[in-house]
């Protein structure tokens, strides 16, 4: 057991200073500076930077924490629990006393892009989206009567998320629509509250498949390859990824996972938002792959490469030259849709000319199959 001290109520973030020698698994008590202490199980400490200025934050934002537990949370403040994007059969957990009461704010990617959250006040839930800035989607009223104790739970299925919200002996539930990436976070919003316990729980953890990747891969969209796979009830797999992600940014996310869980597969998609080639592979898109055969390689996963479709403004010709030569097996989705110079096939890609239509998803579907039959037999 180890006591951490010189520890700051902060703007956006707990910020801890953490004493030396802490071990992976120890329990920390961290002192606020409202005389609170915050027990915390701390599961990876190496390498643990902050960025000490008048705005607080953590500058490696995949060593924190993964929950949260008897904590106060003053007026106007933010928590955010360790990145990940997602997408599907996980919980957000909130559970908390009120000391005084406006607004909660609670779900995944506060404004960020593929975001989703709501706000609940004295009578509606208010359901926002931001693709394309902050959307309020939906309003419903609720009819609790929030005072003392308030309980939220967000259930993520694969389009939609249930709903549970508890005061006293009332409850409240409701099915929306939900894409919700990126960090889980609560915030209190004119408000002031204790919080019992926050986190965020997947179930696809213990899979032995995690598949990495950026807009090519979703299960809402009829023109993206997974969605497809959902139809064939080959859905037992974790799937991380966001609209935009480049390898830097889902490779933090790997590491993360990769705490919780050690898979058997992993498959890695990335390289479209990475910059185009020229004369060589891209020097970031080729970093962040190293990185990922070396940590496979140390963790005795097998990893499955992707070849990354070049489109019109778009060159990745050279990363798919690498992966075909690498000696590793790999998924080629450049050959199911186009004959590798960016040309593609009749139909097959969308009018954005990044993207492919229902068409072009579904030969890359195919691709996925033949080249990894594993997914129609692993169910776990």
């Amino acid at each position: 057991m180890k006591i951490c001290r010189n520890l700051i109520a902060i703007s956006t973030f707990l910020l801890l200073n953490i004493c030396s020698y802490i071990h992976a698994q120890d329990s920390v008590y961290i002192n606020l500076s409202n005389g609170f202490s915050i027990p915390y199980q701390i599961s990876k400490i190496d390498n643990i930077s902050f960025l000490k200025n008048n705005n607080y934050r953590f500058v490696n934002h995949y060593d924190v924490i993964n929950s949260i537990s008897d904590s106060t949370l003053l007026e106007n403040n933010r928590v955010t629990l360790e990145d990940n994007a997602i997408q599907s059969s996980y919980e957000i957990n909130l559970n908390l006393y009120i000391t005084k009461f406006d607004t909660i704010i609670l779900g995944n990617g506060y404004k960020s892009y593929g975001g989703s959250y709501l706000s609940i006040d004295n009578n509606n839930i208010n359901i926002f989206s931001s693709y394309s800035g902050e959307q309020l989607i939906q309003t419903i009223k609720h009819g609790l009567s929030i005072k003392t104790q308030l309980s939220v739970k967000i259930i993520k299925t694969f389009f939609t998320a249930k709903i549970i919200i508890t005061s006293g002996i009332n409850q409240f539930e409701t099915e929306i629509p939900w894409d919700g990436v990126s960090n889980p976070f609560v915030e209190s919003k004119d408000s002031e509250i204790r919080i019992k316990y926050f986190s965020f729980l997947c179930d696809n953890w213990d899979k032995s498949i995690f598949m990495f990747g950026d807009s090519y891969c979703s299960f809402t969209d009829p023109n993206r390859w997974p969605y497809y796979l959902y139809l064939n009830d080959y859905i037992y797999f974790l799937m991380d990824s966001q609209p935009g992600a480049n390898s830097e940014e889902e490779y933090d996310r790997l590491l993360n996972s990769l705490k919780h869980g050690t898979p058997k597969f992993i498959v890695w998609t990335l390289g479209m938002n990475d910059g185009s080639d020229s004369g060589t592979y891209n020097i970031d898109w080729f970093t962040i792959l190293k990185k990922v055969e070396q940590l496979c390689k140390d963790k005795g996963i097998d990893l499955i490469m992707c070849t990354v479709p070049t489109v019109p403004n778009r060159n990745n010709r050279l990363k798919n030259q690498y992966i075909r030569n690498s000696g590793y097996r790999f998924i080629d989705f450049d050959a199911a849709v186009s004959d590798g110079n960016g040309n593609w096939y009749e139909g097959m890609l969308y009018s954005d000319q990044v993207h492919p239509t229902a068409t072009g998803a579904k030969a890359l579907t195919n691709r996925f199959f033949q080249d990894f039959p594993e997914i129609k037999k692993l169910k776990n």
